[in-house]
């Protein structure tokens, strides 16, 4: 009983061994930019200033007046660039800051395979219609 326990072991260690060891010379990709590149001669700039229509933090992406801004990382003439969400103060906030009806302003480029990458959103002070004083 003693020996299967010895040999257990080192089996068990011997696999968590040659799960680092592989797992160290397994590339990172989370470096990589996902590979959209962005061709400045077939964009077309789109600026938008409306209500956000849908949040989806799973696919990282914002409806704003019926226009779909994926955020993501892009090259654009050789840089590396990722979406800014900002908040009203121009500070970096996270994705899920943001919430259905709050007014945006939204900028970013139209591909020709009608997507449209965001280069900034940042949230902007709505009117104060309907609020009580």
């Amino acid at each position: 009983m003693y020996y299967h326990m010895k040999i257990n072991k080192k089996v068990f260690l011997l696999g968590i061994f040659m799960a680092a060891l592989l797992g160290f010379f397994h590339p990172n990709h989370s470096f990589a930019v996902p590979g959209l590149t962005v061709d400045t001669d077939d964009m077309v700039e789109v600026e938008i200033d409306a209500s956000v229509m849908e949040v989806n933090t799973i696919k990282s992406y914002m409806i704003i007046a019926e226009k779909r801004f994926d955020i993501t990382e892009f090259k654009m003439e050789g840089k590396t660039y990722k979406t800014s969400l900002l908040d009203k103060e121009g500070n970096a906030v996270q994705l899920k800051t943001f919430k259905k009806g709050e007014r945006v302003l939204a900028r970013g480029f139209e591909l020709p395979g009608g997507v449209t990458v965001a280069e900034a959103i940042q949230k902007v002070s709505g009117s104060k219609k309907g609020k009580n004083k």
